[in-house]
């Protein structure tokens, strides 16, 4: 049987794209390498990760725990100053 390689390359990207990976508070907060009562802390004053509440689960998509923790490097004290981060 033959199979145009441009038909398998169309099916190919019709796949369903990565399902994203939720996390419970406890596993992102191993992830960012917190105590769970740090991120709690977060998500009550603001300044952490974002989240969703489904009902009263809580939970962490694993792509914005990392993007969160990206944008909070820093070179030195002094870029920390600079940005307001605490």
């Amino acid at each position: 049987m033959i199979v145009d390689v441009r038909q398998q390359d169309a099916c190919a990207s019709m796949a369903a794209p990565p399902r994203a990976v939720y996390l419970h508070p406890d596993e992102a907060a191993r992830v960012l390498g917190l105590h769970p009562e740090t991120l709690r802390r977060l998500r009550r004053v603001g300044g952490g990760p974002p989240f969703f509440r489904i009902g009263t689960a809580v939970r962490y998509r694993l792509a914005a725990i990392k993007a969160w923790a990206r944008s909070r490097e820093v070179r030195s004290t002094a870029d920390e100053a600079s940005r307001g981060i605490d």
